[in-house]
Formats: structure tokens, C-alpha cells, sequence
């Protein structure tokens, strides 16, 4: 495993983006790697999917902090954009 992936996700939030999170999503392969490496550095992953068919209890021990779907008549522009108000700061008031 290569640390310096690790060190650079240290602060960050993690976006995976896959057509459909299932239970082979979270058995193997690019999903389940990156989130692990993710939950190791300590960093959030949040998953954006057309198709969602893992529970929030499965996801959340895999690393992943939050799952998402398409919402009906929702481009996938739209869910990342809804997803980052979700994730995003509150603007600062002066």
C-alpha cells in the first residue's frame, strides 16, 4: 500500500462515483480499496451512485459516510451538486 496516498487524503473528502453500489461493490475492487484507504486516513467518502442497493450499515463499515442515488428526473450534475450542499461548510457571517 502506497502511504503517501494516505497522507494526501488526510483533510479531504472523498467522492466515489460508480453506476451501481451493490454488494460487489463492497466485496472488492475500486470502491471498497478506496474507501478503506480513506477510512484508514481518517477522511470522509461519499458515494454517488444511479443505483443504490447497499444499506447504510454495510456502507458505513466499508468507510463510506454517506451513499446516494438519483433522485427521480434527477441528472447526475444535479445529485453532485445536492450532495455537495450536504457536505459543504456553511458560509462564514462577518
Amino acid at each position: 500500500r502506497d502511504l503517501n496516498v494516505e497522507s494526501r487524503l488526510m483533510g479531504a473528502l472523498v467522492v466515489l462515483v460508480t453506476q451501481r453500489y451493490d454488494w460487489h461493490s463492497i466485496g472488492s475492487g475500486v470502491v471498497a480499496e478506496t474507501a478503506r484507504t480513506a477510512l484508514e486516513a481518517a477522511c470522509p467518502a461519499v458515494l454517488l451512485a444511479e443505483e443504490v442497493l447497499v444499506g447504510r450499515r454495510e456502507g458505513m463499515s466499508l468507510g463510506i459516510s454517506g451513499s446516494y442515488g438519483l433522485r427521480s428526473c434527477e441528472t447526475l450534475a444535479q445529485m453532485g451538486e445536492r450532495v455537495a450542499r450536504t457536505w459543504s461548510p456553511p458560509p462564514r457571517t462577518v
